[in-house]
């Protein structure tokens, strides 16, 4: 068995090169496997310090990558040999785990999933079997699209958990038949709900030719001895600690590889989990690294960031390197812009990376679509709601819409618009007719603007009409959940393409996010879903926005490193700074775990 245990700080990184066999500066026959992606960048960068030059680097993937690797090459060899022999590879593929093939026993078969589900897709094909169902969960509560979708987020969870941990439905159906007391009724109902859920959805997309992460995990583990990997001298498995059921299958029939090592670190937990592996982990000895830990208290987050700014400002002024061996962990990723405008500010922008996924919802670009989006709800047949008319277009991305090439001029308009509307503070709706064929207004629009802008009233009402139609017009009506994310993302390109948008920072890669989330929405089924009404439009996309994020990235391994709590993982560094280290932060204790 190829493992070898290093002691908690010793560099994972470091430990991992002797192993790597390499012809010259070729290490292409190698392929390292971490639980994520971050130390890849460490690993290449290490290697070119020790090389001093360019070289070929090992093949460096992240656990869910060697699996869709595994996976994809699994199936095309099973074509392959379909191809030459296909009632042979029928009979061995059925047989060849000793077991009675069935749904849950792991074994691929002709017409295995395919393409990996996308979560909105999951959910949909939850949705359907909702509707199937004979006792719907929940009754008559989630028999719509937008008020499922959260359920279904949560179903999908729980089953993916429980099938990547090989665990049988009706284990979770009979689960009263173990526990007679002590479980409400309401609860014993819910697990069979459950049960239903996980034996039907892995059907359903086996029939549909999908895949999910748990299924290609558990495809992966059972027959991974059919994969030819033999190719690369040494494949190494670094950094692993809490591994689910399909992981231990798959490790434990690698262990008998030739070519494989597997490396993992001492610390608190770790020889009971390789006890669960069948590795008796000796005593590791030797000194630990001295360490200085300082805790600082804080009234609030800014205190915190004010307070990380002043250490910093201290370590430029006594030339204390401050390097990618530093790294500040944000276990909250709603610290990232306080830290950005106050913590950092010593720092050239050149100076730091920041690598973490920072959640959509609290983006710029999600608050205009919301304003809009509040605006249609709150609208009273043709009538805008006047408080919510005014928060949209005075939102900076509306209000700086060019005409003739000036975003002075929208300004003057929606401001001036602003004064004339909260002054009549006995008219709350008003129709977009209305406003735009207000004389008054426009009389005193045009005394504002400025001598040197040559437009006239005519071009100021067109421009008015302009951004009602390009905006508020095109949301009025949907015919289906295609049409509406299309008309988001039209949306959202009219912004770029006609306001000073795209000079505010971030604009660009927080659009590019949104509009990749509409076009998995577009291309969804749910796509021809349709509502009756708008608000269930607008539902449905919040509550599929609150699970996104986009990749706040920057250059891999320059300058101070700012980092999401994962993101450290495998990683060491000499100086570590941790931001909200308050309960519920660390551990999050808010999360809940529906199991």
């Amino acid at each position: 068995m190829n493992t070898l245990i290093i002691p908690p700080h010793h560099s994972l990184i470091e430990e991992i090169i002797p192993h790597l066999k390499g012809v010259g500066r070729d290490y292409s026959s190698n392929m390292v496997v971490f639980p994520g992606k971050r130390p890849s960048h460490f690993l290449r960068k290490t290697l070119a310090r020790r090389l001093k030059g360019s070289f070929i680097p090992p093949v460096i993937l992240s656990m869910d990558e060697f699996v869709d690797h595994v996976y994809e090459t699994l199936m095309s060899q099973i074509d392959t040999k379909y191809n030459e022999n296909s009632r042979g590879i029928l009979h061995r593929m059925n047989t060849m785990s000793g077991e009675t093939p069935d749904l849950f026993s792991g074994e691929i078969r002709l017409g295995q999933p395919r393409r990996k589900l996308e979560t909105i897709d999951a959910v949909a094909i939850l949705y359907d079997i909702q509707k199937k169902s004979s006792s719907p969960l929940g009754g008559d509560s989630f028999l719509t699209p937008d008020n499922f979708f959260p359920v279904g987020l949560k179903i999908y969870k729980d089953i993916e958990e429980l099938y990547i941990e090989k665990i049988n439905p009706y284990l979770v159906k009979e689960i009263e038949s173990f526990v007679e007391e002590g479980i409400p009724g309401q609860t014993v109902k819910r697990l069979q709900s459950l049960s239903y859920f996980y034996g039907e959805f892995y059907k359903d997309i086996e029939t549909r030719n999908f895949s999910t992460r748990s299924l290609r995990y558990r495809t992966t583990s059972e027959n991974i001895d059919e994969t030819e990997l033999n190719h690369f001298q040494q494949i190494i498995f670094a950094g692993f600690f809490a591994l689910t059921k399909s992981e231990k299958i798959l490790f434990r029939k690698m262990f008998s590889w030739s070519n494989t090592l597997f490396l993992f670190q001492d610390g608190t937990g770790i020889k009971e989990r390789l006890s669960d592996l069948g590795i008796n982990m000796e005593s590791q000895e030797g000194e630990d690294a001295k360490q200085e830990i300082h805790f600082y208290r804080s009234p609030d987050t800014h205190g915190q960031v004010f307070g990380l700014s002043r250490i910093l400002k201290a370590d430029l002024e006594n030339n204390v390197p401050i390097d990618e061996r530093t790294v500040v962990v944000l276990p909250s990723s709603e610290t990232l812009f306080p830290l950005l405008r106050q913590g950092l500010s010593a720092l050239d922008e050149d100076s730091y990376n920041i690598s973490l996924g920072y959640p959509l919802h609290r983006t710029p670009v999600f608050g205009f679509l919301n304003n809009l989006m509040d605006l249609i709800i709150s609208m009273d047949g043709e009538r805008v709601y006047i408080p919510d008319y005014l928060k949209f277009v005075l939102h900076p991305y509306t209000k700086n819409i060019y005409l003739n090439g000036s975003a002075e001029t929208t300004r003057i308009l929606f401001h001036t618009l602003e004064e004339d509307m909260t002054k009549q503070k006995t008219k709350t709706f008003s129709t977009l007719s209305e406003i735009e064929n207000n004389g008054d207004l426009f009389i005193k629009i045009m005394d504002r603007i400025p001598s040197e802008i040559e437009i006239t009233e005519e071009q100021m009402k067109g421009h008015l009409k302009n951004i009602h139609s390009n905006t508020i017009e095109k949301f009025l009506k949907f015919k289906n959940i295609h049409d509406f994310a299309v008309k988001c993302t039209d949306l959202l390109i009219y912004v770029f393409h006609t306001s000073t948008a795209r000079l505010h920072p971030l604009f660009y890669p927080y659009s590019e996010a949104f509009i990749q989330a509409l076009d998995t929405i577009s291309r969804s089924l749910m796509k021809d879903v349709s509502f009756a009404k708008n608000i269930s439009y607008f539902a449905l996309f919040k509550k599929y926005i609150m699970t996104c994020h986009t990749p706040f990235e920057g250059t891999p391994i320059r300058g101070l490193q700012v980092l999401g709590f994962l993101e450290t993982r495998n990683l060491l560094f000499d100086r570590v700074f941790i931001l909200d280290v308050n309960e519920e932060t660390i551990p999050d204790t808010k999360k809940e775990d529906t199991l």
